[in-house]
Protein backbone atom coordinates (compact mmCIF):
# COMPACT_ATOMS: atom_id res chain seq x y z
CA UNK A 1 0.00 0.00 0.00
CA UNK A 2 2.60 2.65 0.99
CA UNK A 3 4.12 1.90 -2.63
CA UNK A 4 0.54 2.47 -4.03
CA UNK A 5 0.66 6.31 -1.97
CA UNK A 6 4.52 6.68 -2.97
CA UNK A 7 4.14 6.19 -6.87
CA UNK A 8 0.42 8.49 -6.79
CA UNK A 9 2.58 11.46 -5.31
CA UNK A 10 5.42 10.50 -7.51
CA UNK A 11 3.04 10.67 -10.54
CA UNK A 12 0.79 13.79 -9.10
CA UNK A 13 4.31 15.89 -9.05
CA UNK A 14 5.14 14.81 -12.50
CA UNK A 15 1.59 15.65 -13.87
CA UNK A 16 1.51 18.60 -12.24
CA UNK A 17 4.89 19.65 -14.05
CA UNK A 18 3.30 18.55 -17.04
CA UNK A 19 0.31 21.12 -16.52
CA UNK A 20 1.91 24.03 -17.69
CA UNK A 21 3.56 22.08 -20.83
CA UNK A 22 0.53 20.19 -22.54
CA UNK A 23 -2.42 21.98 -20.46
CA UNK A 24 -3.87 19.34 -18.63
CA UNK A 25 -6.77 20.89 -16.17
CA UNK A 26 -7.10 19.98 -12.70
CA UNK A 27 -9.82 17.42 -12.86
CA UNK A 28 -7.72 15.73 -15.90
CA UNK A 29 -5.16 15.13 -13.32
CA UNK A 30 -6.90 13.80 -10.74
CA UNK A 31 -8.50 11.42 -13.15
CA UNK A 32 -5.19 10.24 -15.02
CA UNK A 33 -3.59 10.11 -10.94
CA UNK A 34 -6.20 7.99 -9.28
CA UNK A 35 -6.60 5.50 -12.63
CA UNK A 36 -2.38 4.92 -12.51
CA UNK A 37 -3.19 4.37 -8.85
CA UNK A 38 -6.12 1.80 -9.39
CA UNK A 39 -3.72 0.19 -12.18
CA UNK A 40 -0.91 -0.11 -9.98
CA UNK A 41 -3.14 -1.92 -7.15
CA UNK A 42 -4.45 -4.35 -9.43
CA UNK A 43 -0.21 -5.48 -10.87
CA UNK A 44 -0.06 -5.27 -6.73
CA UNK A 45 -1.98 -8.09 -6.26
Amino acid sequence: MEAIVAYFCIFSQECYALIKEIQLTHMQCISASRAAAIVVSKLNK
